[in-house]
Formats: structure tokens, C-alpha cells, sequence
């Protein structure tokens, strides 16, 4: 995750926006563990934080005004972006950074779109090879 993704995981999971799973740890005690759909949830509050300023409540209550559907469109499509060129959410970004108002609607399907675009990118997801077994 990147920025304050790390710093938000408590808070979100407070609210309900995200929801850990429990395993085992191999010398005892348990440990949370996080679905890829609650890692994507998370930077994408990071990202709109970055350009928003806005509290932890205010952007969840933000992403979930549509009831979740630029979210829930954007965590589908995660695969799509696996082998695309990196760097086709710069100029929405960009476009983004410093906007007198939050993204909405359209705007902000774009913008949960890019934020889990760019995480796919930074993470090598398309640069992992199949395992023999699959071919």
C-alpha cells in the first residue's frame, strides 16, 4: 500500500469498511489477514485522502454515497488491468489534484478505477509467472 494506507487499516476495519480474516500463526497466536478486495478498498481511501484532506469517516462516507458502486466497479475490474501500460491514469490524476470539489459520479468511478490501476502497476501483479502446474 502506499502513503498512509498502513495507518488507515484499524480505523477502516472500525467502521466496517473493510473486514479482516483470521489465521494461525506457525508459532501460535493468530493474525489478521486482508482479502485483495479490502487491500484495493483501503488505497483507494488513501488515494482520496491524498487529494482530499479529508477525514477517515468523511471519505468513506464519500465512497459509499452511490452505495459503494464506483468501488465495487472498480475492485471487478482489477484483472483488466494486468500487462496494460502503467501509466494510463496520470492525466486523470493529475486532472484530480487540486479539484475545488470531490469526484463524483462518473469522476470518481474514474478515479477508484486508477487507484487500484496504479496499485496492480506498482505491485508486479502482471510480472508474476503461472505456476508449472497450471500450464
Amino acid at each position: 500500500m502506499e502513503g498512509d494506507a498502513a495507518s488507515l487499516i484499524r480505523p477502516l476495519q472500525r467502521l466496517g469498511f473493510v473486514k479482516p480474516l483470521h489465521g494461525v500463526r506457525p508459532h501460535g497466536g493468530r493474525m489478521r489477514l486482508w482479502s485483495l478486495g479490502d487491500v484495493l478498498k483501503i488505497q483507494i481511501v488513501a488515494d482520496l485522502r491524498q487529494i482530499s484532506d479529508m477525514s477517515v469517516n468523511a471519505s468513506v462516507r464519500h465512497l459509499r454515497a452511490d452505495e459503494g458502486a464506483a468501488v465495487e466497479a472498480a475492485l471487478a475490474q482489477w484483472q483488466s488491468h494486468a500487462g496494460a501500460p502503467g501509466d494510463h491514469c496520470a492525466r486523470l490524476r493529475l486532472r484530480l489534484e487540486g479539484l475545488p470539489s470531490l469526484p463524483e459520479g462518473e469522476a470518481l468511478a474514474d478515479f477508484a478505477h486508477c487507484s487500484v490501476a496504479r496499485f496492480v502497476h506498482r505491485n508486479r501483479f502482471d510480472a508474476v509467472e503461472r505456476p508449472a502446474f497450471l500450464a
